[in-house]
Parts: C-alpha cells; sequence; structure tokens
C-alpha cells in the first residue's frame, strides 16, 4: 500500500526503534555483498514489512486519516462562497465558487480538468496550471514553445487542453486517488475494463467512477461533414471526404478567411442534418445520393452560407472546426477567440 504520510510514518517508527530491538519488528538478512554489488563482510540488513500486522494497521490509519482530511478540505473549497480568481486565459474574473471557475475552462476555452466533486487542493491545481502556460509549457504534452500564440494553436489543434495524465504530480488533486492508494487511476480503469470484458457487470457510469478525471488519453475523434465516419487525424478525414464524396475541402476553402471557413463547415452540417442538398437545397430522404447523382458534392454560392447564423456550430465541441487554420493576421485571431467562445457558450 501507498504511505499517503511518510512523515507520521517514519516518525512512528522511529520511536518503536529507540524503545525496542530492530529484530522486534524487522526480518533480519545477512548480506555477502552490498546492493550495489561489492563485496561485504558479512552485514545485516533489516527489513520490516508490510505483512507485519503492526504495520498493515498504521498505514490503514494514515491511509483513513488522509482520506478523512482531504474530504474535509474538499468539502470547504466546495462550500466556500468568497472564491475570486482570473481566468487564466482571458480577462474575466470568476466570484462565487471554484466549481464556476472549472466550468468557465470548460464552457469557454475547452479546458477539462474533469468534475468539479472529484477535484480537491482546487488553488494550488490551477496555480501549477497557470504556472505552466505562463511559461509556454504545455499543460499536457509539457513541450515548451516560443510564445503564447504558438502555444495556444498549438493546444487547440492537438486537443491537449487538459493536464498530462501521466504526470503524477497532478495525482493530489483528484478524490479518486485517495480512496484506494495501492492502485492508481490507471490501474483501477484497466480493472473496471476487465470486469466489463469478462461479463463482470460494470457498468459505463461505473467507469467513469473508477477513472481518474472522467478522461480518455486518446484525442477527440474528428467526424466527416456528410457521414459518421471518423479519425483521430485531419488528413484522413479530408481524405475520405475526397474519395467518399467527392468532396475537397481544401480547395473549397482555400481562398476563404477562418471564419468563413467555420460558416462553411457549419452550413454543410446543418444542411446534411435537414437532409438538403448543400449546392442547390432540395429536400431528399437520401440526399447523399442525390448529391453523388447530380454531382452537387459543392458548396452554394458565398451568398447563401456567409451568413451570421452560421457562425454557430451544431454540436458542442466540434473536433473538426478545431482543426481549421487561422491565418497571422491579428485582427482575425480576435475573431477566432470571440468565435471559439460563442461555440462554447452553446
Amino acid at each position: 500500500m501507498v504511505i499517503l504520510d511518510n512523515f507520521s510514518y517514519v516518525h512512528y517508527w522511529s520511536v518503536k526503534f529507540k524503545e525496542t530491538p530492530l529484530t522486534t519488528y524487522c526480518s533480519t538478512l545477512l548480506m555477502d555483498c552490498t546492493p550495489d554489488g561489492k563485496p561485504s563482510k558479512n552485514e545485516h540488513y533489516f527489513l520490516l514489512s508490510d505483512c507485519l500486522s503492526e504495520d498493515k494497521t498504521l498505514r490503514n490509519e494514515i491511509h483513513q486519516a488522509k482520506l478523512e482530511w482531504t474530504l474535509a478540505q474538499q468539502a470547504a473549497e466546495r462550500a466556500d462562497t468568497s472564491f475570486k480568481r482570473g481566468c487564466i486565459f482571458c480577462r474575466t474574473e470568476i466570484c462565487g465558487s471554484r466549481a464556476a471557475y472549472i466550468k468557465h475552462l470548460y464552457q469557454k476555452h475547452n479546458l477539462h480538468l474533469g468534475k468539479p466533486e472529484n477535484l480537491v487542493f482546487v488553488d494550488e491545481l490551477l496555480d501549477k496550471i497557470q504556472n505552466n502556460i505562463e511559461s509556454l509549457i504545455c499543460i499536457y504534452c509539457e513541450g515548451t514553445f516560443k510564445d503564447r500564440t504558438v502555444l495556444k494553436e498549438h493546444m487547440r489543434k492537438k486537443f491537449h487542453k487538459c493536464i498530462n495524465p501521466h504526470n503524477k504530480a497532478y495525482d493530489k488533486f483528484y478524490i479518486n486517488n485517495y480512496l484506494e492508494p495501492e492502485r492508481t487511476w490507471k490501474q483501477k480503469q484497466a480493472n473496471s475494463k476487465t470486469n466489463s470484458d469478462v461479463g463482470g457487470g460494470s457498468s459505463e457510469n461505473e467507469d467513469e467512477e473508477n477513472s481518474w478525471s472522467d478522461w480518455n488519453d486518446d484525442s477527440i475523434g474528428i467526424i466527416c461533414l456528410f457521414c459518421n465516419y471518423n479519425n483521430n487525424e485531419f488528413t484522413c478525414i479530408l481524405k475520405h471526404m475526397k474519395e467518399a464524396h467527392s468532396f475537397d475541402f481544401e480547395e473549397t476553402v482555400k481562398d476563404l478567411t477562418f471564419y468563413q471557413k467555420v460558416k462553411v463547415v457549419n452550413y454543410i452540417k446543418r444542411q446534411i442534418q435537414l437532409q438538403r442538398c448543400i449546392f442547390c437545397e432540395t429536400e431528399s430522404d437520401n440526399i447523399l445520393e442525390h448529391m453523388k447523382d447530380q454531382q452537387h458534392c459543392k458548396i452554394a454560392a458565398q451568398k447563401v452560407w456567409d451568413q451570421p447564423e452560421y457562425y454557430f456550430p451544431m454540436s458542442e465541441n466540434d473536433s473538426f472546426l478545431y482543426n481549421l487554420d487561422a491565418t497571422s493576421n491579428s485582427d482575425e485571431e480576435s475573431d477566432v477567440e470571440n468565435l471559439t467562445e460563442a461555440m462554447c457558450n452553446l
């Protein structure tokens, strides 16, 4: 079992070892060489095993005390209504609760930290994330970038708006890690999946509860504009649309601004959902067959799709939109920021 409070553990045994001989609690090993392989003059080593009932009881008590203290800390944070903090990414100041701040990061900036009810030591977590961002370090892959704009684009395009699940420094911020300290969230998730595979009766909701912070390591799949085909690679999606739907997206939008590209994407998705042709707007029960037969796999005139209503996506956090390239023009970059916030508001 992982020891959640090393100081208390070491202090307990240091007192015990002063009062009684080591052999009372420890197994004795006679070594003819040191741990680094060098010859030894029959030195004695003492092993304190967690199989010892007193040691096992101590570890359980420390674990229980740590869990209760952490839960009390979490309860205090959730009950606190005096929280006030400026957003890491924008100028918005969030007042009231830490859950509202976490929700703001998710809805406005697509930053996933997990469910608020699974978080603890939230201020320290936010400080850590903010320090990384200010140091131009990606919070997921932990690469360093030359300026904030490049970092922001990297995190947006690579879906790196979540913390690194392999960095153990983040474990302390998630309550799940205090429930069974001998198992990491990865082991819990793998065990849950195994139980499900062998008919263990583990439901989808239970799988979510056993995960660390509601994440999946894999990137969110990008979905084709015309069908349900999805792939994590944007280039594969573009290739699929060319081959399966005779639609060259890159050629279609090559002369458009970023926000015009967004309108095109949202226009196409809305038309397909309404079973309307993207070129002639004819309605059909099999709109893809109509478009193929009539060679209408091309967008209508600009006046049709270049409308304010197509700023807004058909679904929240549309992965396709996050792969559109923004130009280097500073004014347009500002428009992209505003558009992203509008998307997350839906």
